[in-house]
């Protein structure tokens, strides 16, 4: 499910953790999100760094870092109607 890109995440929901350990560790299902693939250049706003995410982008994991200034990785995009994960 192709997205446009639309929303500014902060580095850190950037993680090098898999999806299915992220979800294990906020006690969600992997079910309740789309994974899709993205590619972006990390941009200073302010005193915080962000990516450019697809809208409704919880986090990015399996996140590589390239030159300091690029990020690749895995976005879990909530689905429509699925409850927002607990915060711990």
């Amino acid at each position: 499910m192709a997205q446009k890109l639309e929303t500014k995440l902060p580095l850190r929901k950037v993680l090098t953790i898999s999806a299915e350990t992220y979800c294990n560790n906020i006690g969600n299902d992997l079910t309740n999100y789309h994974l899709e693939g993205i590619f972006s250049l990390i941009e200073n706003l302010g005193e915080v760094k962000v990516i450019n995410a697809p809208k409704r982008t919880k986090v990015v994991v399996n996140a590589r870092l390239y030159d300091n200034m690029q990020v690749m990785g895995t976005a879990l995009i909530l689905k429509d109607g699925s409850l927002v994960p607990k915060s711990r």
